[in-house]
């Protein structure tokens, strides 16, 4: 999800149909790079434009998850 795209939203739109609650994590938090162009809170903030009311009422969380170099 860097930068988030039409695909993912349509994928949470989705996720918030078929469940009452939906956490979702953004990795790579910790880094900006060629790979990743937009900061964690860039992404929050896009994504926040697109899902006001579902965060506003608690039926979606943004977190995150840090980039630790080891799979």
């Amino acid at each position: 999800m860097n930068p988030p795209h039409i695909g993912h939203i349509r994928l949470i739109k989705n996720a918030l149909k078929e469940n009452s609650k939906v956490i979702l994590f953004l990795g790579s938090a910790n880094v900006v790079d060629e790979k990743n162009p937009l900061s964690f809170e860039e992404r929050k903030y896009i994504l926040e434009t697109y899902f006001k009311e579902e965060i506003k009422s608690g039926r979606l969380v943004i977190s995150y998850v840090d980039d630790v170099n080891d799979d």
